[in-house]
């Protein structure tokens, strides 16, 4: 088996983490503005509701427009 080594400055790495963090936040927000229309018991939609604002803020944090 050949293994790799290689280093990345800690600049470098905390913008790969953020930039998958934030894709994962988006992927998220996606998925519940997708099944928001289609939960119908009143506590899947009182927590989805919280989801959105939450994802939200978060992204808003990170500078991104989460429409």
């Amino acid at each position: 088996m050949m293994q790799f080594k290689f280093e990345l400055d800690n600049n470098v790495m905390h913008d790969i983490k953020e930039a998958i963090m934030v894709q994962f936040l988006k992927d998220d927000l996606d998925y519940v503005k997708q099944n928001i229309e289609t939960d119908y018991h009143p506590d899947d939609v009182k927590y989805n509701k919280k989801l959105l604002k939450a994802y939200k803020r978060i992204l808003d944090y990170y500078g991104e427009d989460n429409g």
